[in-house]
């Protein structure tokens, strides 16, 4: 009896151990099956959020059909490369045009010279370009105890072989298309921004370079010092500076409109909603001495933003008098220059020395310009004194056939009034200032063009609200969407927007505008010119519900707080002292080789 009671105690007993672990089992199934089912759903969440997809643009097979098959990139500092053409470089090479890349500075101002080149190097090969296509031309920084203008008589020696290396270079590869770092407020962009172009304006009146496309860039203005906006779900564009001084000038050059850059999209590689996934951030994490990689957020955007400046004009060539003044910065290329490159100040205005300006007391004020042979006229571009009290109101174009033109209507800010002529056959040709204000008024520049602008052809549809260019366009709670479209050059051609899944995506473009409907899930849109087919652009549009929102909010945070911690690892020099312990005799044995190479070698 008692030996039957404890066996069935003993049997309610394994029953019931078996029962709570058939429990835990269920309960551990139904763990593992929420967490399948979360897992699912974040993966469709980033599924959904990842920038890949059915979207392309015919920019970069555009260069190709414009016979772009070398560039260069000229940028003063190691770490400049990211700033100034970093989602260009990545494109360039993605799109097999051979690219160099040449640094004017040794980048030695901390004595860290040795090292940032070799982080260069590196940074350099994550856009794609190899070692044998990166230069040092080491010239040295200039320190902020340096106080020799860089137009006087100290330093001619120095500007000539700065020059020379530039113009060596050119002419050596012979590209077609050249980038460079322009007119920034650090005292080595200004320097090697003017040097640039005085360098352009002598090969062209020595007739020893042809026609290429030329880009000039910021640094700072439109990169390192940008809003940190990477977060944003639908990657912005480059934004318009908005810190200047003088609010007169869109940017640290006077002469440039913002409404006239060229906006270059960007490579698909570049739309990453992850900062660790990005090109421009695997790049400039590269850069550990100048700790600046965290500025990859203000730099990646979903365009490029450079201005054009033309060397077909025919002013290089031609000869000019003047009734009184100096006529030489009037066909140089060189827009501008600075008594100064040291001064503090974002606008130099009071020391620019590049302006033809005529006597006051000169009653004709008057430039005549006579070419080498009968020429047709196209357009001419004028550039009035930047400073804002001294302006050309009206003017007269007197031509060689005895026609005139009057001109009205410039502007009055420095930036380039452009007045079409349309004449054939033209041996000179003058211009008189009519009307004016101030004692300074005339010309920066003379630009004399017989066509129009020849450029790769840029056709890129935009969110017509925040100016952004569309690549894919992650829908929330739009119910409709304003498009327009961005062309360069300007109105080059008529064009289509066509919804090619109208049917079946519950969307619908109505007055360029797409508008959405509640049942929307996917659409894409493509615009096409009219005359040239092949000149397009096609973007995506997906849904995104509240979850997917709120997933890449929390997914966003968590990234960004990994990047902060990794700067703050780099800030406390953890990682750096692992690092130069490990490669610093790596690093040496590696420039040995690298740094000294010479391009006239080649």
């Amino acid at each position: 009896m008692i030996h039957s009671i404890f066996y069935a105690k003993t049997i309610l007993k394994i029953r019931d151990m078996s029962n709570k672990r058939r429990i835990k089992k269920g309960i551990a199934m139904l763990i593992l099956l929420a967490v399948l089912i979360l897992f699912i759903a974040l993966f469709n969440s980033f599924s959904k959020l990842s920038y890949n997809g059915d979207y392309s643009n015919s920019f970069f097979i555009e260069l190709k059909n414009h016979h772009i098959y070398k560039a260069i990139v000229f940028i003063p500092h190691a770490d400049d490369e990211i700033y100034v053409a970093g989602s260009l470089l990545y494109g360039l090479n993605k799109a097999n045009i051979k690219t160099y890349v040449v640094y004017f500075t040794d980048s030695n101002s901390f004595g860290y010279g040795e090292k940032r080149k070799f982080e260069a190097i590196n940074s350099c090969k994550e856009l794609g370009v190899s070692n044998e296509n990166v230069f040092f031309l080491d010239f040295p920084e200039r320190k902020q105890s340096d106080t020799s203008d860089i137009t006087g008589t100290s330093s001619l020696n120095s500007r000539y072989k700065i020059k020379e290396a530039i113009k060596s270079i050119i002419l050596k590869l012979s590209p077609q298309l050249i980038v460079c770092s322009d007119f920034d407020f650090h005292r080595d962009h200004r320097l090697y921004s003017i040097l640039f172009d005085e360098s352009i304006g002598e090969l062209k009146k020595e007739k020893k370079f042809d026609n290429c496309i030329i880009w000039k860039g910021f640094a700072y203005e439109t990169s390192y010092n940008a809003p940190n906006d990477f977060y944003n779900i639908n990657l912005l564009s480059t934004k318009k500076p908005t810190d200047q001084q003088n609010k007169e000038y869109d940017t640290d050059v006077p002469f440039y409109e913002w409404d006239s850059r060229v906006r270059i999209p960007v490579h698909n590689d570049i739309l990453t909603h992850s900062i660790f996934l990005n090109p421009l951030y695997k790049a400039s994490s590269k850069h550990w001495t100048s700790i600046v990689y965290l500025k990859a957020l203000s730099a990646i955007n979903s365009d490029q933003v450079f201005w054009n400046r033309r060397i077909d004009n025919l002013a290089f060539n031609a000869q000019f008098e003047v009734s009184s003044g100096n006529p030489k910065h009037l066909n140089d290329f060189k827009l501008f220059d600075v008594q100064d490159i040291t001064i503090n100040k974002r606008y130099n205005v009071e020391h620019y020395n590049c302006v033809w300006s005529p006597s006051i007391n000169d009653e004709q004020k008057k430039i005549t310009i006579k070419f080498p042979q009968p020429m047709d006229i196209h357009s001419i571009i004028l550039y009035d004194n930047p400073d804002l009290d001294n302006n050309i109101l009206s003017g007269k174009l007197e031509f060689d056939d005895g026609s005139y033109i009057n001109l009205s209507n410039f502007k009055k800010n420095g930036a380039p009034s452009e007045f079409q002529v349309n004449k054939m056959g033209i041996s000179s040709l003058s211009f008189k200032i009519v009307d004016f204000e101030g004692e300074s008024s005339g010309l920066s520049e003379v630009e004399i063009f017989s066509k129009k602008l020849d450029h790769p052809r840029i056709l890129k549809l935009i969110n017509q609200k925040t100016d952004t260019f569309i690549y894919k366009y992650f829908v929330t709670n739009e119910a409709e969407i304003p498009l327009s479209v961005y062309q360069y050059p300007k109105s080059f051609a008529d064009y289509s927007i066509t919804l090619e899944d109208s049917l079946k995506s519950h969307a619908s473009i109505k007055n360029n505008h797409l508008i959405i409907e509640n049942r929307f899930r996917k659409c894409h849109v493509i615009v096409k010119s009219k005359n040239d087919p092949e000149i397009y652009d096609k973007v995506e549009f997906i849904k995104l519900n509240k979850f997917d929102t709120f997933i890449y909010n929390i997914f966003s945070e968590i990234d960004f707080k990994c990047v902060s911690f990794v700067d703050k690892l780099n800030r406390n020099n953890i990682i750096r002292a692992i690092k130069e312990k490990r490669f610093f005799t790596a690093i040496k044995r590696k420039l040995n080789k690298i740094s000294n190479k010479n391009i006239y070698e080649e």
